[in-house]
């Protein structure tokens, strides 16, 4: 049972990241693909890190390039 509570804890605090991101974009008017390209990383990364919660160096990236809290 511990595990999954541990999960979906994980999978909210990746749900809130993905929202801060794409709230982000749509303020600096920005697709994902333009964010992909503005870090120098494949569209596919950014989405994985972003939508998934994979690739923890590159949502530090994105985080820090948007200016927003991890």
């Amino acid at each position: 049972m511990q595990r999954a509570l541990d999960s979906s804890r994980h999978k909210a605090g990746q749900d809130e990241f993905a929202l801060r991101v794409k709230v982000a974009l749509l303020r600096k008017k920005l697709t994902l693909t333009a964010l992909a390209e503005e870090l120098g990383l494949s569209r596919n990364t950014v989405s994985l890190a972003v939508n998934r919660g994979l690739y923890q160096p590159t949502r530090k990236r994105i985080a820090k390039h948007l200016r927003i809290k991890l």
